[in-house]
């Protein structure tokens, strides 16, 4: 008996002193059922489709008449590449994904590595695509996580209007794939193309 006394004694002392109990089962993050991730997955991926359909089914009300075409030109500014290349540095680039996927961070290249003279730094909120690609859905908003990061002079950059159209709505456009055909663009071309807005 005094032998199991003093072991739970001992078992008492040591709650009491770190303030933890030994038997207690404490989650931890590394141990979390997949399941629980999959499942945050899958409601962020729904989440996201339905933000997306709520922006098309607003972009095609017609309850206030037919949506008028307004030029890209109104919408945003293309804006000069900024950076001048210097060898030595080291400049981390992002890139669009086709199949309107949107912007991703890509390689840190040293300025050794290519031939452009020139880069674009580009900002959050800002509308990107590279030339050739366009057709195929490659359109995007630059996120957040890509803030900072360089484009070559292959990649168009524009700066949004927000008094006429938010970044996210002109992101929701171009995602649908009944937009791409039409656009063979080129960084002299964006000037005819054009998006809908509702009238005011």
């Amino acid at each position: 008996m005094r032998q199991r006394y003093q072991k739970y004694e001992y078992i008492d002392e040591r709650r009491s002193t770190s303030g933890r109990d030994p038997y207690r089962v404490r989650p931890n993050r590394k141990t979390l059922p997949t399941t629980l991730v999959s499942l945050n997955s899958a409601l962020t991926e729904r989440a996201n489709q339905e933000y997306q359909n709520l922006c098309r089914s607003i972009l095609r009300d017609n309850r206030f008449g037919e949506p008028l075409l307004t030029p890209m030109s109104k919408l945003v500014t293309l804006r000069k590449p900024d950076t001048q290349v210097i060898a030595s540095d080291t400049y981390q680039f992002a890139g669009v994904y086709c199949f309107g996927r949107g912007v991703f961070g890509g390689l840190q290249r040293s300025g050794m590595d290519f031939a452009y003279k020139q880069l674009t730094r580009i900002r959050a909120g800002e509308f990107i695509y590279p030339k050739l690609m366009a057709w195929e859905g490659a359109l995007g908003i630059v996120p957040n996580e890509c803030d900072g990061h360089f484009v070559s002079p292959e990649f168009p950059v524009f700066a949004m209007n927000e008094e006429r159209v938010f970044p996210e709505v002109l992101e929701v456009y171009f995602r649908s794939p009944s937009v791409w055909p039409s656009l063979g663009w080129s960084q002299y071309r964006h000037k005819r193309s054009q998006a809908p807005t509702q009238p005011k």
